[in-house]
């Protein structure tokens, strides 16, 4: 992974904790897939905790001036943000259950996050 894209990871997992995301994770995809180099992975606890995790990653991409896109905005199960080189998924815990993210993606590298308190 790159160093820019190193260094919007961590200022997004930050954002993240800081807004009481649960069980953070980040993915280093690049190598299996064109997709993405990298992937983030969060979720909340209700509607207005998801948002809340929306809006604290699309205002740190904006202070960053990256480029993004946000589907599944009015979502209450699953938001995506793709900023390129980097995908942020928002689940609520329910769907992240559904999904199992991580497990499609068991082969590569994954870094948790503690919360911070």
């Amino acid at each position: 992974m790159n160093e820019n894209i190193g260094k919007i990871q961590e200022e997004i997992v930050g954002a993240l904790l800081d807004k009481k995301a649960l069980d953070v994770v980040s993915m280093e995809v690049g190598a299996v897939t064109p997709l993405a180099d990298g992937f983030i992975v969060a979720s909340g606890n209700s509607d207005v905790h998801m948002s809340a995790l929306v809006n604290a990653v699309t205002d740190c991409l904006d202070r960053l001036r990256a480029d993004y896109r946000v589907e599944g905005a009015m979502s209450s199960q699953w938001t995506l943000i793709d900023a390129g080189d980097l995908v942020i998924h928002i689940f609520s815990v329910k769907a992240r259950e559904f999904y199992k993210v991580e497990r499609l993606w068991g082969d590569v590298p994954i870094q948790r996050y503690e919360s911070r308190d």
